[in-house]
């Protein structure tokens, strides 16, 4: 058993394709079949159920990818104390988020710390194959994820609110039930992006059907609610952090009882740099802040 045919494994184990593995690994798909062959005939137990294309772990699978990760864990982890030393001057932190507004107010971060920042932005399932296979230090997503060499920090319990033009008549307001508003219109945000997806189990939860007016991205819809061409759901720490312009009001929706989580994650089997903890802290920081506003 060796290091290269534990990230075969690995990698067959959360694409379940023995050919996506190999283009994602940079190898022949015979290359991937020989070491997990190998792997078995070692242990002496099939560890994939294999239905055409598509592989499963067997019970005997799921053992090993649990120790592959906390295996490949420590070796990264390692890797990255010898480099950290060897290169003290440089740190790099690597981060994945669902949605690049829970960074707002990373400048001041940058600005003190002599620090490299590496961010991508993500689906939720792909934020999380991201840090399964330690590609990043760390992600901030909502919600959360579930994993078992990950750990968790809530940053902020976030409560949905109704972002309206000061010159909306709903702006005076004190609160509002998400049901009277059927007939306004509503600027949304495109379907593939994470707080979309958690505002239409809201509505799917009051059975609401809004009038959709547009569909679109964060600058368009802070374009539109600018001309008070409609309304849109927003959320607390949206307000709380600036996101809107100050021509905009927020109003509480007091029929909705959800709410969604900000959520700092990393692999506690992996090795924190200097700057991945500087970071983390100031992010904890900087919600805790916010959540005293």
């Amino acid at each position: 058993m060796d290091l290269n045919q534990l990230k075969y494994f690995q990698a067959v184990a959360y694409v379940k394709s023995f050919s996506v593995a190999a283009k994602k690994l940079y190898v022949t798909q015979p290359t991937i079949s020989i070491a997990i062959s190998k792997l078995e005939e070692e242990l002496d137990v099939n560890l994939f159920l294999r239905s055409g294309k598509v592989v499963e772990l067997t019970e005997y699978g799921e053992i090993l990818l649990k120790a592959t990760n906390e295996i490949i864990g420590k070796i990264n982890s390692t890797k990255l104390a010898i480099n950290e030393l060897k290169y003290a001057n440089e740190n790099i932190v690597k981060v994945s988020v669902t949605s690049p507004q829970f960074l707002q107010g990373i400048n001041i971060f940058l600005d003190n710390n002599c620090i490299k920042f590496k961010q991508t932005v993500n689906k939720l399932e792909d934020v999380k194959k991201l840090m399964d296979y330690n590609l990043i230090d760390i992600s901030i997503t909502s919600p959360g994820y579930e994993s078992n060499n990950i750990k968790h920090k809530l940053l902020f319990k976030d409560e949905f609110m109704l972002a309206v033009h000061k010159n909306n008549r709903l702006s005076k307001l004190k609160e509002v039930c998400l049901n009277d508003l059927k007939h306004e219109n509503f600027i949304l945000l495109d379907r593939g992006f994470p707080f979309r997806q958690q505002t239409d189990l809201l509505f799917e939860s009051l059975n609401f059907i809004p009038n959709i007016l547009m569909e679109c991205d964060h600058e368009l819809r802070r374009l539109l609610l600018n001309q008070n061409s409609g309304i849109t759901i927003s959320s607390k720490s949206a307000k709380l952090r600036g996101l809107y312009d100050d021509v905009i009001n927020f109003i509480p929706l007091n029929d909705v009882k959800q709410s969604r989580d900000i959520v700092l994650s990393w692999n506690k089997n992996v090795y924190k740099s200097k700057g991945v903890e500087a970071f983390c802290n100031f992010i904890i920081d900087y919600y805790n802040n916010l959540r005293k506003k």
